[in-house]
Parts: structure tokens; C-alpha cells; sequence
């Protein structure tokens, strides 16, 4: 049979819908001036749920104070279980957004990432991948619009809080697991194993002169072949693409007149276990960490955070056996 083309595929699956007339995301019906509320972002992703048969449209757990943490399963065929996840003998990846509900862009563009692969241009990703992608983390602190931070250029509505409506910052509990959210994360962990977790935030800090910045796990005892991989394969030809996408991309830190360190240098962060992409390294898995400038405007911030993304999930499909292989050794 005569393979259909993706213009003929999406009107297929969207029962003659132009492309123009997929859902968009609150943001971009907004021209970025604004960001989607939880609720928002809820109505998007069960619009392309109710479209394309290979979204599963759900969530893994609770906030403090009840709202809903909602997660899309995306796969082709379509999966519902860690155990059919497991059947396919494929790599899951789990893309997370505003843990730090102030910084937006990774919300965004991660709606955007559902719609493309549920009805667009990475579906044939489904193929090679099952992946995870929870838009709304830090669902307490992103219904407390509000204007958080206000040096960043855009969106110009308001954004959500930096920590949970319980004042913790979800990014710091990987450890002590004292906040539901973080419990109910690192069970979505156990049970569905990701072979590469995407940890979208935004940058607060030094003026610098890159569209984003990315860090792979920090931390000295995380496996010497998972760190080299990252170093030396997978996130300098991320970097070199980027460029060529027209985004200039580098190793995540801050200048060290800001940071307070006694001699001149570009510092990172601490490789403590309780920072999210450290611990997922400790768990011998893949972990990069996204960081877009956010003296850029919004629009801008967005597009490299998918960007990024998109070409993190192409080298997960295109290195299957081999990141299969390196983390069964």
C-alpha cells in the first residue's frame, strides 16, 4: 500500500481538518503575550487526545492541595501501561515542564511537542520511542499568576510561583520526597523506567549571550559510560544543530561575580542528589536539563526549548539499541 504523506495522514486522522485548524495552545492564540493556565493546558491536551488515537490522556498523581498532574502517553500503537510500555522493548522518555512554574517556556513548547507528535511531523517518533510528557508539573504554583519576574521579557499577563502552593521547591526534593508531587514523580519513575528524562526550566541569572543553555547529571558517582555518552556524543551534536537551527546553545552555569565565587569563571550547579537531573543520573538513567535565556522574548524562549527538545527525542529514536544497550551494562 502507497505510504500516505503527512498532509494526508493528519487530515486522515482529524477528519479533514486543515493543519490550520489543529487545537493551539493558549499562548499561541495569545501571540505569546500570555501563558496557559493548568486548566488551559488541560483542554488543549484533551483536544489532541480526542483527535489522534495514539494519545493517552491522563495523569500520575495529586498536588497539596488536589489539582490534578497531568501526563500525555504518547506511543504508536497506543500504550496505557508501564507493562505494554515494557512489551515494546522500546526507550521511554519522559519530558517535564514547569517544575519552577515561573518559568513558562518549557509548558509551552511542550504542548506543542504533543500536537506534533500526536497529528504532525514526529509521529514516525512514536515508532521508536514511548514517550512521557508532563507539561504542568508544578500545578499549585502555576494557578498563582502573578508578576514573579518581572527582568524576564515576557509573558507580559503574569506567571506562576517559583515553589509549590506549600512553598517547596520541587526541584530541591528529590531526596527527602517531602511533597506529593514529588513522590507521585518518582513513582511515574519506578514504575515506567524512562531511559532519558528532559527537565525544561528557564534561566534567572547571568546575562550571557545563548538562546539556552543544558546541563547533563552533575553528579561524580553517576555511570562513567552514561557521562561520557552525553558529553561526548549526544550533547555537542545537540549543540551543533541547534546552531544550524539558528540557536546558539551551551553548557548550563552562571558568571562568578553573580555567584559569588572567589576567583573568575562560568560555575554550574551543585551535583547534590536532591536536584532533579543529578538524581535521575543516580539512577543510572539519562538526564538533560534545558535552560532557556529568558532575556529573550517569550516567543523566542519557546521555539529553542522545542527545538532542543525535538532534537533530544530524534537522538533517543535514531540511538535506541545503543542507549538500550548502555544502560542494561
Amino acid at each position: 500500500m502507497r505510504q500516505l504523506g503527512i498532509a494526508a495522514l493528519l487530515l486522515a486522522l482529524v477528519g479533514c481538518r486543515s493543519t490550520a485548524e489543529l487545537p493551539r495552545t493558549s499562548a499561541e492564540r495569545s501571540g505569546f503575550d500570555s501563558t496557559s493556565t493548568g486548566p488551559q493546558v488541560e483542554r488543549f491536551l484533551a483536544e489532541i487526545a480526542a483527535l489522534s488515537r495514539l494519545v493517552v490522556d491522563t495523569s500520575f498523581g495529586t498536588t497539596a492541595t488536589g489539582r490534578r498532574l497531568p501526563i500525555e502517553i504518547l506511543a504508536e500503537p497506543a500504550v496505557h501501561t508501564p507493562a505494554e510500555a515494557r512489551r515494546r522493548g522500546l526507550p521511554v522518555v519522559l519530558v517535564m515542564a514547569n517544575i519552577h512554574s515561573g518559568e513558562v517556556e518549557g509548558k509551552e513548547a511542550a504542548q506543542q511537542l504533543v500536537r506534533r507528535l500526536a497529528l504532525g511531523d514526529l509521529r514516525p517518533l512514536l515508532g521508536h520511542l514511548t514517550v512521557l510528557i508532563a507539561p504542568n508539573y508544578n500545578a499549585d504554583g502555576a494557578a498563582a499568576i502573578g508578576d514573579h519576574r518581572p527582568e524576564q521579557f515576557g509573558p507580559f499577563t503574569g506567571i506562576g510561583t517559583r515553589t509549590t502552593a506549600a512553598g517547596f521547591d520541587l526541584n530541591r526534593d528529590y531526596a527527602k520526597l517531602e511533597t506529593p508531587e514529588a513522590r507521585a514523580l518518582v513513582a511515574l519513575m519506578n514504575a515506567w523506567n524512562p531511559a532519558l528524562v528532559i527537565d525544561l526550566h528557564t534561566t534567572n541569572g547571568s546575562h550571557h549571550g545563548y538562546a539556552l543553555t543544558y546541563s547533563p547529571p552533575l553528579n561524580p558517582d553517576v555511570d562513567p559510560a552514561i557521562l561520557s555518552y552525553e558529553r561526548s556524543e549526544l550533547l555537542p551534536t545537540v549543540r551543533r544543530e541547534m546552531r544550524e537551527s539558528g540557536f546558539e546553545s551551551y553548557d548550563y552555569g552562571n558568571f562568578a561575580d553573580e555567584e559569588g565565587q572567589p576567583t573568575p569563571g562560568w560555575y554550574t550547579f551543585s551535583p547534590a542528589a536532591r536536584y532533579g537531573n543529578n538524581y535521575v543520573g543516580l539512577r543510572n538513567r539519562l538526564a538533560v536539563l534545558s535552560e532557556a535565556y529568558s532575556y529573550r522574548p517569550f516567543s523566542e524562549r519557546v521555539a529553542s526549548t522545542e527545538r532542543f527538545t525535538e532534537l533530544l527525542l530524534r537522538h533517543a529514536a535514531a540511538d535506541g539499541p545503543k542507549i538500550t544497550a548502555l544502560l542494561a551494562a
